[in-house]
């Protein structure tokens, strides 16, 4: 199966969703050095059709185009199993804890 076509409208779509979701700015992320280097890894915690990698990638591309966005398989993924680190990523702590949300709203 061909990997579905990505939206020509990705980075407008992903921009509105981080100026809906962060803002000006994340006021918990302000507790965080700006200079810390972070790393979260997205695990699935039911079972779960994940589909949104473009706009994963894009979210953590947008806050730090340093982010390096490592995925644990292909995506799209049906019934994906509980407890499987689908994805890991490591960029400035401040934008993993800001891009957070935009990026588990675009996952499933």
């Amino acid at each position: 199966m061909p990997p579905p076509r990505t939206p020509d409208d990705l980075a407008e779509s992903v921009r509105r969703a981080l100026v809906e979701d962060v803002g000006s700015g994340d006021l918990t992320a302000t507790l965080i050095p700006a200079t810390r280097r972070g790393t979260a890894t997205v695990i699935t915690r039911e079972r779960a059709i994940l589909c949104g990698r473009p706009y994963v990638d894009e979210v953590f591309r947008q806050l730090d185009p340093g982010v390096v966005v490592s995925w644990n398989g292909p995506v799209p993924v049906r019934g994906a199993t509980p407890d499987v680190v689908i994805t890991f990523v490591a960029a400035s702590a401040v934008k993993v804890w800001s891009g957070n949300t935009s990026a588990s709203n675009a996952a499933v």
